[in-house]
């Protein structure tokens, strides 16, 4: 027979632990969604610079097109947690919606894990794409930046998406 007591007090564990990620992890991500926000518009800047310097000037700039495509990379990355926080990615509305509250549930929890398991896969090659960039000395063609330090945003928001899932994972079971 199933200790009841017992259960709820792991349940309580359980939600005590991802709960108390909960605030810091929201905090982290909002401020990383502003962050990648304004580099967006470093990008939209430095686009701006270069048709200014291109077109008027006859003076193209070797940095921009590596920056803004660095940035844009980043910018993605920070921007990816933010939006799984604040549910914004797509959803195939016409499939939940043929579905009951029953079925929608279990597809949201198989899609959530599903997720995870991506996330995880996510942050742990990303952690391997770091150590060989580090090792092999790589760094982008013009600037020779060194590629780690952009590959971090890779692992960084695998990670902080990976929580965010066990979080949405145990408010889905849990209550």
């Amino acid at each position: 027979m199933i200790d009841v007591a017992a259960a709820k007090a792991m349940n309580e564990r359980e939600s005590r632990f991802v709960g108390l990620l909960s605030s810091p992890l929201k905090h982290l991500i909002q401020v990383m969604g502003l962050v990648g926000s304004f580099i967006f518009v470093a990008v939209a800047f430095i686009v701006v610079i270069e048709v200014v310097m291109r077109s008027i000037f006859r003076l193209p700039q070797i940095w921009t097109g590596e920056m803004s495509g660095l940035f844009t990379i980043v910018g993605s990355y920070f921007m990816f947690a933010y939006t799984l926080q604040e549910k914004g990615h797509t959803r195939v509305d016409f499939i939940s919606m043929q579905l009951s509250e029953r079925s929608n549930f279990f597809l949201e929890t198989f899609t959530t894990c599903l997720s995870a398991v991506f996330c995880a896969g996510l942050t742990w090659f990303g952690v391997k794409m770091i150590v060989s960039s580090r090792v092999m000395g790589e760094g982008t063609p013009v600037l020779q930046i060194p590629l780690w330090i952009v590959q971090n945003c890779v692992p960084l928001s695998g990670a902080l998406m990976f929580l965010l899932l066990l979080r949405n994972l145990e408010e889905a079971l849990w209550s």
